[in-house]
């Protein structure tokens, strides 16, 4: 409305220039008396008014008296001197259709400078301006509050559907937020609930038949003993051996995707040792120098049970096994390394899946599951870690595994 206004208005405002002002009170003040008249018929326009009277010319500031006013009078006093300037209207300045300057000059006689136009137009936009962006800000600020109010619920979700692609133990989202907002979250904690009752259920499943599977394998590992033939008493003990392994490594697995086991502060460098130590009580050769403490978040079990796998893994191929630990920024870094054939590139996304067997024997003269390694990406997955396969210098495998420093704040 306002640029409309001032768009149709029929003139511009042209306030007198402060030079100007001051060019004609100094015209006025040495100008003798009797071509005073003259002089006005010729300063007077149609959107100026110049008067001399010896009487205070009555002014009205109003409420219209604001810091844009007290600007243009300091620019007019700045030329005029020691003069003393007032700017005014005719009256209320929200209603008022003129504006004036009046100039005492050094004679004692007031010269006034009026113009004719719609000020308001002119010089209030800046109020009106003004109450449209505090309005506009106020509604913006709760739009935005309002909205973030919408938007935080939907970011909860999302992060739950991450966790929950981790942990399937996870417990019910609050339901707030909009209607909709709600109703997404109640049909989120029901499909969160019904998975969780299937991958119980399948946990349950796995623990019995692991428990009944040990049972008959026990016995039949009983009636092997008594075959009189060796060659064949050995190899019938060597398949239920690992018959057990496979069992074994599929029940963890299948508990890992269940993520029941507890979480917290781990000193993995006092989890390695223990490790170590216990390989090398039964005659494995492994080194292993030992560090300061470091600490990530995360599963005693599974980050040992991790531990395991990959140091198995290396006496398995080379008969030997070197681990490091060290701090790196953030991370953590845990290192196995060996001397044995390694992997090649083309396999090394292969051998992280279950059941791969990168030697290519699928027969059950060869012994392991092909769970070691995908059990040990599971698990390191779920500590939000990385795993990475490479060679190592002068021939072997290097397995590196980073997890997140936990710095205890």
């Amino acid at each position: 409305v306002l640029y409309q206004q001032r768009q149709s208005s029929d003139a511009p405002l042209r306030l007198p220039l402060p030079e100007q002002a001051a060019a004609i009170v100094e015209l006025i003040e040495l100008m003798p008396p009797e071509h005073l008249p003259q002089a006005l018929k010729a300063l007077n326009t149609s959107q100026l008014e110049v008067t001399v009277s010896e009487q205070v010319p009555a002014l009205s500031q109003g409420n219209g008296w604001f810091p844009m006013v007290s600007w243009l009078v300091q620019r007019y006093v700045g030329k005029l001197g020691d003069r003393v300037v007032q700017v005014g209207g005719d009256g209320q300045l929200l209603d008022q259709q003129s504006f004036q300057i009046v100039v005492r000059s050094r004679d004692g006689r007031y010269i006034t400078l009026r113009t004719h136009q719609d000020v308001l137009q002119h010089i209030l936009w800046m109020r009106w301006f003004s109450v449209l962006l505090v309005l506009l800000l106020v509604i913006g600020g709760g739009s935005l509050w309002l909205l973030n109010r919408q938007i935080r619920p939907l970011e909860s979700l999302v992060q739950a559907v991450e966790r929950f692609g981790e942990r399937v133990a996870e417990q019910p989202l609050a339901e707030q937020g909009a209607p909709e907002i709600r109703s997404l979250v109640l049909a989120f904690n029901h499909m969160q609930a019904r998975i969780r009752r299937l991958v119980e259920g399948q946990s349950r499943m796995f623990a019995a038949i692991s428990h009944d599977l040990g049972t008959y394998l026990t016995r039949l590992r009983l009636r092997v003993e008594y075959l009189a033939d060796d060659h064949q008493r050995e190899r019938a003990i060597r398949d239920i051996e690992q018959m057990q392994i496979l069992m074994t490594d599929t029940l963890t697995l299948a508990r890992l995707e269940h993520g029941a086991e507890p979480l917290g502060r781990v000193n993995l460098s006092a989890l390695v040792a223990r490790q170590v130590a216990g390989f090398r009580e039964v005659g494995s050769s492994v080194d292993w120098k030992p560090c300061a403490p470091l600490w990530v978040h995360g599963s005693v079990a599974a980050l040992g049970r991790a531990i395991a796998n990959l140091v198995a893994n290396a006496l398995k191929y080379a008969g030997a096994a070197e681990l490091t630990l060290h701090a790196a920024g953030d991370k953590i870094e845990l290192r196995v390394e060996d001397r044995g054939p390694g992997i090649p590139p083309a396999l090394r996304d292969l051998v992280l899946e279950p059941f791969y067997r990168a030697d290519g024997a699928r027969n059950l003269d060869t012994p392991g599951s092909g769970l070691g390694l995908a059990i040990v990406v599971d698990i390191v997955r779920r500590h939000d870690g990385s795993l990475l396969l490479g060679d190592r210098e002068g021939g072997g495998l290097r397995v590196t595994v980073t997890l997140p420093a936990d710095t205890g704040r």
